[in-house]
């Protein structure tokens, strides 16, 4: 059993949800997830607890402040099923679908792996979680299980029919002396003294003729009457009730439904678009607001007229007097995708758009999500009909003149331009461009921009598939588009990236399965006879690419340019000449590892590497998580996968670095997440200096920065009276101390002064640290 101490930080503002702009510490994680589709929601005496897939949200009843859990912060794992809440023992039961449990008691995170580790074959997901004195009672995909919360381990588990044909119970009943079992195979029901409860045979099934067959997902008792939920896959739903030990069905208007809540002589049931109250009677008596929120999971709050809401569109709702309703959602993007991601000094640009290796489009969200100073917004088709034609949006570029200025490409609808007043100004298609249409039939428009990028002037340039031209340029002075007949990138359809290298301005095209097409226009646009091109690919003098299908391109500090491959890595050292025989050949880097020498990452499908401030390298792969490596590749510093670290998945879609702050964003396929470096990019001169945190508690024992310095700088750090305690290099723009000096002793306290050189030996006292 695996054991997290965390303290809660509240950093969302009471009322919004509006994240507070904040330093966040050096090798901090933080999520960067959408709250919106709930699932489940609970409550205790001073908090509301609402969970959806990814995590949980925590409302403070007491001063209406917000929280929020996930795997960043003391979950142990994501795709959470359900939560309950224990009042008397105050622990909070979080289920995951894979049997995976979490208990939260006093801060403290449990996590009981019992059910995950077991041998059973199936479905081990955890649909349901209800008490008995100290004991909660899981429904789950194979059975039931019972969970001591004080003991902290699995002591039983119930089997409704042979293992061989494990049933799912979808939620559980004790009444009495009995127990009852709600399952996709109708209602079962056993003495709950009998000693031989894991046998199937201690289970009956309510006799068809008194019951009908079929899905029943939940049971509840209600006026001393036990109520169930038939549920019907495309079509309502149908309640019985058992009164004097017939099953007679509830003569109420028919529903999907989702959850029953009782309290006192109160039910709550969830519909689809609503969520109604009724008194013992069966009478209407309250509901939320039709058509509103859709809710999975209502309950009635302990606050009388309250209703809690898990909205699969809105996050939490607390619905007061049943139509007055109140949205608590935290701050975050609108949905979980970043396929595709930019950053500038200030923020990051994220589209979830996507398309698979071989070019299938995704069709995911027409949406684009923007972070700037701590917070997120999000421009979707409700709010912004203007990009309901940008299907497909894989991939996004910052204006690097103006960081309000983005171009996105869709892979079908063109480019669209947003300027800096967040409008979209602009939809570049084959009637205002030389993008082309490869129209299969009538009425079907394609216009699929496969990748943009900027050059040194901001030019835009594209990269179009299934056209007859296959490269394009935007002139930005006359605003007029260029397009380029250039062997290996016309009439292709499995474009991948396109990088224009800011060192030499050639453009470099991945050709997913035919190696790298590099174009030089000489710097004449409208001149297309000075043009040249060459595609490189396998064997020596050729490229010598080990591998042909191409996935991520990137441009390092140095003016080389890393290839990532389904194969590992390849880099060309000198790009520039490329067009001579002589250099133009790409090597793998070679690495000792495990006492034995591979090239690097050789086995793995990469995704994306994007460069750090001190040109170390991070990778994104499919199915191995995130690499970091030294400048040249031959070490290996990190490697975070979701077994080893807060990553909600190994599956990497894009990486992108804030310049500034060395914030390390990942946009996994299960959602975007974020770790702060200990590189930013340095400057020409000094910028803002400054350490943190600052003061520095006795207590703290993590890193502490010294940010905004020059490049690479060489940094001092003396006591007050001038004895030197620690020296290092920055990394990029920022230099790290661990807080102890030479002989491994924690720093005194007192104050602390920071001086840099440049290259030229120049000292300048930079900043202080007080250490209290």
């Amino acid at each position: 059993m695996f054991i997290l101490r965390i303290t809660f930080i509240l950093i969302f503002s009471a009322c919004t949800g509006v994240l507070i702009a904040q330093n966040v510490a050096i090798e901090q994680w933080r999520d960067h997830l959408s709250y919106k589709n709930a699932i489940a929601v609970t409550e205790s005496n001073s908090q509301v607890f609402c969970a959806t897939q990814k995590g949980i949200i925590v409302f403070n009843k007491e001063d209406n402040s917000i929280d929020k859990l996930s795997k960043a912060n003391g979950l142990s794992a994501i795709r959470i099923n359900t939560i309950a809440y224990h009042d008397n023992l105050e622990i909070l039961v979080i289920a995951y679908e894979d049997g995976n449990i979490d208990l939260m008691q006093n801060g403290t995170f449990y996590n009981i792996t019992d059910i995950k580790r077991s041998s059973l074959i199936g479905s081990k997901i955890i649909n349901q979680i209800d008490f008995d004195n100290d004991l909660a009672y899981l429904s789950c995909g194979y059975g039931v299980s019972v969970l001591d919360l004080t003991k902290r381990e699995i002591i039983n588990t119930f089997f409704l029919s042979e293992q061989g044909s494990l049933i799912n119970v979808n939620d559980f009943l004790v009444f009495g002396k009995l127990f009852f079992a709600a399952s996709s195979d109708g209602i079962y029901f056993a003495n709950s003294t009998d000693n031989n409860l894991s046998f199937f045979g201690a289970w009956k099934k309510i006799n068809p003729n008194l019951l009908p067959s079929g899905n029943y997902n939940l049971i509840a008792l209600f006026n001393d009457k036990i109520i169930v939920n038939r549920s019907i896959e495309s079509g309502a739903d149908t309640i019985y009730e058992q009164i004097n030990g017939i099953w007679e069905k509830v003569p109420i208007e028919e529903f999907t439904n989702h959850s029953f809540n009782v309290k006192n002589d109160n039910l709550l049931i969830s519909h689809d678009n609503t969520s109604w109250v009724y008194n013992k009677n069966w009478g209407k008596i309250g509901q939320s607001k039709k058509n509103a929120p859709q809710p999975k999971h209502s309950i009635l709050g302990k606050q009388d007229n309250v209703l809690w809401i898990a909205d699969n569109d809105n996050g939490l709702i607390k619905a007061t007097d049943f139509w007055i309703q109140k949205i608590i959602l935290p701050n975050g993007p609108n949905g979980n995708f970043a396929f595709a991601m930019d950053a500038s000094n200030n923020g990051i640009v994220a589209v979830p758009g996507g398309k698979s290796l071989r070019g299938g489009n995704y069709f995911r969200s027409k949406e684009i999500y923007t972070f700037s100073e701590g917070t997120w917004t999000s421009r979707t088709t409700e709010t912004h009909p203007d990009i309901k034609n940008l299907f497909s949006m894989v991939d996004v570029k910052i204006d690097p003149t103006n960081s309000q200025h983005l171009y996105i490409a869709s892979l079908g609808g063109g480019i669209g331009e947003i300027d800096d007043q967040n409008d979209l100004t602009t939809i570049y298609d084959d009637e205002n461009s030389s993008l082309f249409d490869e129209g299969s039939s009538p009425g079907w428009n394609y216009v699929g921009v496969a990748g943009i990028d900027l050059d040194n002037e901001g030019n835009l340039w594209a990269i179009n598939s299934l056209a007859t031209y296959g490269l394009h340029v935007r002139i930005k002075e006359t605003g007029q588009w260029q397009s380029f007949s250039v062997n290996g990138l016309d009439e292709n359809s499995n474009f991948g990236p396109l990088v224009i290298s800011p060192t030499t301005g050639h453009k470099w095209v991945g050709v997913y399965g035919q190696g790298i097409v590099v174009f030089n226009d000489n710097g004449t646009l409208t001149d297309l006879n000075d043009d040249t091109s060459i595609q490189l690919s396998g064997g020596k003098g050729f490229g010598n690419l080990h591998s042909l299908f191409i996935t991520c391109i990137t441009e390092d500090r140095q003016g080389q340019m890393w290839v990532g491959t389904t194969e590992g890595i390849t880099v060309f050292s000198s790009p520039s000449g490329v067009f001579e025989s002589t250099s133009r050949d790409a090597q793998q880097i070679l690495i000792r590892q495990n006492g034995f020498n591979e090239f690097l990452l050789e086995n793995e499908i990469i995704t994306a590497i994007a460069v750090d401030g001190a040109n170390r390298k991070w990778i994104g792969t499919v199915g191995s998580g995130v690499f970091l490596v030294s400048a040249d590749g031959t070490e290996e510093l990190l490697n975070f996968s979701k077994e080893n670290s807060p990553l909600f998945s190994n599956n990497i879609e894009s990486i992108t670095i804030h310049p500034k702050t060395g914030e390390v964003f990942f946009g996994t396929i299960e959602g975007l997440i974020s770790y702060r470096g200990d590189a930013t990019e340095g400057g020409e001169t000094y910028d803002d200096v400054y350490a943190f945190p600052n003061p520095v508690d006795q207590t703290y024992t993590g890193k502490i920065a010294i940010t905004g310095l020059i490049g690479n700088a060489r940094t001092k750090i003396t006591d007050i009276s001038g004895n030197l305690i620690f020296e290092t290099t920055a990394l990029g723009g920022q230099a790290i101390w661990d807080g102890h000096d030479f002989s491994g002793e924690r720093a005194q306290s007192g104050i602390y002064l920071v001086f840099t050189s440049d290259d030229n030996g120049g000292n300048r006292l930079v900043t202080k640290i007080l250490i209290r």
